[in-house]
């Protein structure tokens, strides 16, 4: 695993940040949460990325939370992987 930025898809609509990072941050150091949101509605688009400080600790949350309900949906979590060129942007959105 050479990121340590997880891809976090089957949000369920209501959730924000806060509780995504609360979800999350029992593995390791967060550095950042992004949750996707319509730019229109500012509603969550049902996924997010978190990225931790370090690698082991973004294996071990990918290990730990793959599958798990969070706020009453099954949550899918992998590794975000870079795309394009440029290398920017990762998993299927851009963090």
């Amino acid at each position: 695993m050479a990121e340590e930025k997880l891809f976090i898809s089957g949000l369920s609509y209501g959730i924000d940040e806060n509780l995504l990072a609360e979800a999350f941050s029992q593995y390791g150091t967060i550095k950042k949460v992004n949750l996707i949101r319509d730019r229109h509605t500012k509603n969550s688009c049902g996924f997010g990325f978190i990225q931790y400080a370090n690698v082991k600790c973004a294996k071990l949350a990918m290990e730990a939370m793959e599958g798990n309900t969070l706020a009453g949906r099954t949550i899918r979590v992998e590794q975000a992987r870079r795309h394009g060129r440029s290398g920017r942007g990762v998993g299927r959105g851009r963090m």
